[in-house]
């Protein structure tokens, strides 16, 4: 039985964890669903990545080193005021 999507089409969705368990477990949850995902270790890994592509989604960690995910959604926010946050 194949698994019926919500969406028109795969979301691109950034990962941004420090915890390889949890970009493990996550990754596969969200593939198994069809959506294309990008991982990154660590908020400045993860602000690179969003400058260097385009994502439909972030979804981070909130506490990290270098840069926490509240930082890194600052950052986001200010490159793209158009992305929703919540």
């Amino acid at each position: 039985m194949s698994q019926q999507s919500y969406y028109s089409r795969p979301l691109r969705i950034l990962l941004v964890d420090d915890e390889a368990s949890v970009r493990q477990v996550f990754s596969r949850l969200f593939e198994a669903d069809g959506h294309i995902v990008g991982v990154a270790t660590n908020g400045a890994e993860g602000l690179a990545q969003f400058q260097a592509s385009t994502w439909d989604v972030v979804v981070t960690d909130r506490r990290m080193p270098e840069l926490d995910g509240s930082d890194l959604a600052k950052e986001i926010k200010q490159l793209s005021p158009s992305t929703p946050s919540s």
